[in-house]
């Protein structure tokens, strides 16, 4: 929707607190539930390691710092990115290409030579509205949702993702 976590849930929930107040105290409950709970997807690890190999790589994520770091302590994955873009470094969220622009930009690449990996329906409109080629893979809670159809290519998963189907794009 384009809206940060504190913006969207006053859209949803009318309750008597700020948005920032409420996903500080969901946080609480939230990082607690991820420590023990977070793992890679199947194949993940291998494609990020393709990935770094062969490509300057970047994260590009609405989510928060705080998130991010805790993310990166409990699955390992920082070293496999040059650059991580987080929602407090771009002033709109995705669907708003802004965030992708701006990771292309600090990597020094053009737009149109870059490939998104995306698994929600506003990381594709934001990768599309970009010019770059993007690849989705479905989170589970969105897999039906017409936007995927937009994506060059679509995976059920990691497993299936090979260096010959990135150059194809």
């Amino acid at each position: 929707m384009g809206l940060r976590f504190a913006e969207y849930v006053k859209t949803v929930v009318d309750i008597d607190k700020t948005g920032e107040k409420i996903l500080k105290e969901r946080n609480l409950v939230f990082f607690k539930i991820i420590k023990s709970r977070l793992k890679l997807l199947p194949g993940a690890k291998n494609f990020l390691e393709k990935m770094k190999q062969n490509f300057k790589t970047a994260l590009v994520t609405s989510s928060k710092k705080d998130y991010t770091d805790l993310v990166f302590e409990i699955i390992g994955i920082k070293t496999f990115f040059d650059l991580v873009i987080t929602g407090e470094k771009t002033k709109k969220g995705k669907p708003d290409p802004g965030c992708y622009l701006l990771a292309a930009s600090k990597l020094r690449v053009k737009p149109n030579e870059c490939v998104v990996f995306e698994d929600a329906p506003n990381g594709i409109s934001a990768g599309k509205n970009t010019g770059m080629k993007v690849v989705a893979i479905p989170s589970k809670y969105v897999a039906g949702d017409p936007t995927f159809r937009q994506a060059d290519l679509v995976l059920s998963s990691f497993s299936e993702l090979s260096l010959e189907k990135i150059y194809s794009l």
